[in-house]
């Protein structure tokens, strides 16, 4: 996808990769690959009183030392396995670091790799770790006033450390002095980075943002979107949902410094490349102090100087109604710098709603380790008050908090970063690569949904031709057929029932509804008197997350006198399903589509390669659940090394079918949540053992439990 406009044009690739990546990864022959030091650990299984629940925690491997100070987003969990990007060696500015990579695979068995050597720099350095949408890690690195050519890798293969990293980031120009990379993966799977680029003590200082396009395997190069001559921006999050990537940040005077000024708020649309703020006003480029949209504005007695503190963005998410919310610290003396409370605004539909989470008036500039919106509230982990870890949580989108103790051994050093799957929280700290795995609410993954009620007028809408709030509801506005409306709403992982309430009248026009790209139906908003009806669109399950909630105008009723849609609430009713029957596959009895051919033999199936890069696969149907997949194969003194993908993902671990003597062997690769319907089961041939006689792959059953 290429995206060109007149205030940011998209700059031709000078580097386009020219690999399938659905290709073997022993026939990926691309430049720079970094050798793989490996090093496993077990994970340390401990117990705390963190809500109600239990967690885990382990190291990559076990550095000890100072704590790194982790400003940017470095953990991705998949499946199950968790990524954490880290430094390790250094203790003191200027020493001399590697920089990591750690896996945790779903038996709790730590592997490591080393990306690149660096120097350590606890304020600015610190790795910045993303997969794409195919799964392709990518890092960046080392960065303070450096070069991007040369801190930035991406993975040789999906959800994998040890095939390889490749160094191809195309751009040269300001991108050689970058310092504070902030990653934002949208919907499609393309990856949003934005990044502070200008010499170093320069005053003319902005942030660029870079755009992997996953489709074409290529970087493009945007315009600078924030900057002011004479002030440095400081970006100090970033938070994608849908299409959208949201940010905040303040501003120092002159040139960099700690101390910094005011807080605003920045929405990017991939859908259309542009910039908004939170009222959907778009932007003219570049963002500067008086065009910003201002969260927080100058406290009492503060002057844009160098002379005195100021407010200091630190997070930013979205709330259960679509609503941006940042997070920040405003000192309770100016002229202290780490004497200071914990705010948030949120928007409300008009403006921003200022509430103080925090005012022990003792708190760390950098304390706050995750603010992030998940299963129905609000969560802020941190030390507030100092050194004192605690779990904040809100139901009521930061209206009022509540806080409990972290009680686990605890290795937060600064602020942490982590993201939310499958009810679980995955939260990264300290060196050596620490990940934390939780439970919020003590229940095993979240404890199952909650039935939500969507006001239509409490979402942030983006449509074709304009929303309006009408006291109880929203109009979604058309003119013709093929108009749009939709917005994005944080959804706990389960099944519901979803119903959606109009208020049908004269005016209405004819829509089709879809859900996180499902099709669930069409809703007639036409009657010739006004009335509101509950419309049953289906049951729909979300795996957990953002989603999108679209609208799309098809035509109107002939009596009809416009084409408009008007929405009272969209209601998710939570109800128990039970869980799925387990599923048992012959492979004996499946239709596989192969490259050399696969043979039925008495009760297990030979896939048949010659090589690497041979294939095999079959589609079947799959109840929707989540469940554990293992593979039951015949190894044998022929049996080659198979990777499997279910859905075009990868899963599990590299599959070994040999043995010197002939064997049935049941290998788990790892649990799996199906949305329900036909799904492919592949295998691809990545080698073989050097011992095998040839490659073949013998499948008696695949089970999924």
């Amino acid at each position: 996808m290429r995206f060109v406009t007149n205030n940011l044009p998209e700059i031709t690739p000078i580097i386009t990769l020219v690999v399938d990546k659905k290709m073997n990864t022993q026939n990926i022959k691309r430049g720079l690959m970094t050798c793989a030091a490996l090093l496993s650990i077990q994970a340390i299984i401990v117990t705390n009183t963190y809500g109600v629940g239990t967690v885990w925690s382990g190291r990559a491997e076990d550095t000890g030392g100072t704590g790194m100070k982790p400003l940017y987003d470095h953990v991705v969990e998949h499946n199950g396995e968790v990524f954490v990007a880290y430094s390790t060696g250094g203790t003191s500015n200027g020493d001399d670091t590697d920089y990591k990579i750690g896996h945790r695979n779903s038996s709790g068995v730590w592997t490591t790799t080393k990306i690149d050597d660096g120097e350590y720099d606890s304020g600015h350095t610190e790795p910045s770790l993303i997969a794409d949408g195919d799964g392709y890690l990518h890092i960046f690195y080392d960065l303070h006033n450096s070069n991007l050519q040369n801190k930035y890798k991406r993975s040789n293969a999906p959800w994998s450390i040890t095939s390889g990293f490749t160094a191809d980031f195309p751009f040269t120009g300001d991108s050689s002095k970058a310092t504070y990379p902030y990653l934002g993966k949208v919907s499609n799977g393309d990856i949003y980075m934005s990044i502070r680029v200008g010499p170093f003590g320069s005053t003319n200082r902005g942030y660029r943002t870079y755009h992997w396009d996953d489709s074409a395997n290529t970087w493009y190069e945007k315009s600078m979107w924030l900057q002011e001559n004479g002030y440095v921006p400081y970006i100090f999050d970033s938070y994608a949902e849908g299409n959208n990537v949201h940010y905040a940040f303040s501003w120092s005077v002159g040139g960099a410094s700690a101390i910094r000024h005011t807080v605003g708020y920045a929405r990017y649309d991939s859908t259309n490349n542009k910039y908004y703020k939170a009222d959907g006003t778009e932007y003219s480029l570049p963002i500067t102090r008086s065009s910003q949209d201002t969260v927080q504005g100058l406290l009492p007695g503060e002057v844009w100087s160098s002379a005195t503190y100021g407010a200091r963005a630190l997070e930013v998410t979205i709330n259960g109604s679509g609503q941006p919310c940042v997070l920040f610290n405003v000192p309770t003396d100016l002229a202290v710098l780490d004497d200071r409370n914990v705010r948030m605004g949120r928007w409300n539909g008009s403006s921003w709603v200022l509430t103080d989470v925090y005012t022990g008036g003792d708190h760390n500039q950098n304390k706050t380790a995750e603010f992030y919106y998940a299963d129905g509230e609000l969560r802020l982990i941190g030390e507030l008050p100092e050194n004192t870890k605690k779990f904040w949580r809100s139901t009521n989108n930061g209206v009022s908090w509540s806080s409990e103790d972290i009680t686990t051994p605890y290795d937060f050093t600064s602020r942490a970063n982590g993201v939310h799957v499958n009810g679980y929280d995955y939260i990264a700290s300290g060196r050596g690569g620490i990940v934390y795995k939780i439970d919020p609410d003590g229940s095993g993954g979240g404890g199952g949904p909650s039935s939500v009620t969507l006001e239509g007028e409490s979402q942030t809408w983006t449509s074709s031709d304009g929303v309006s709030n009408i006291s109880d509801y929203v109009k979604v506005e058309a003119n013709s057929s093929g108009d749009w409306g939709h917005f994005t709403s944080n959804i706990a992982a389960g099944t519901y029932t979803v119903k959606v309430v109009v208020r049908k009248s004269n005016s209405g026009g004819q829509w089709d509804f879809d859900l996180g790209g499902t099709n669930m139906g069409s809703i007639d908003g036409y009657s010739s008197t006004t009335t509101y009806v509950t419309m049953d669109m289906g049951s729909y399950t979300f795996s957990g997350g953002n989603v999108q909630f679209r609208f799309d105008c098809t035509g109107k009723n002939a009596s009809a006198s416009d084409f408009d849609l008007r929405i009272d609430k969209i209601i998710l009713e939570a109800g128990s399903s039970p869980p799925p029957s387990a599923i048992t596959m012959e492979g004996e009895d499946q239709s596989w589509t192969s490259s050399d051919g696969a043979t039925d033999i008495s009760d297990y199936v030979k896939v048949q390669a010659n090589s690497s890069g041979d294939w095999g696969h079959y589609t079947k149907n799959i109840t929707a659940g989540t469940y554990d997949v293992k593979v039951v194969v015949r190894k044998s003194n022929s049996g080659g090394q198979w990777d499997m993908e279910i859905g075009g993902v990868s899963q599990g671990s590299n599959i070994d079918g040999y043995s010197s003597t002939t064997t049935y062997v049941t290998v788990d690769m790892g649990s799996r949540t199906f949305s329900g319907g036909n799904i492919q089961f592949r295998f691809d041939c990545t080698g073989k053992n050097a011992s095998s006689s040839d490659f073949d792959l013998r499948i008696d059953k695949i089970i999924l439990e």
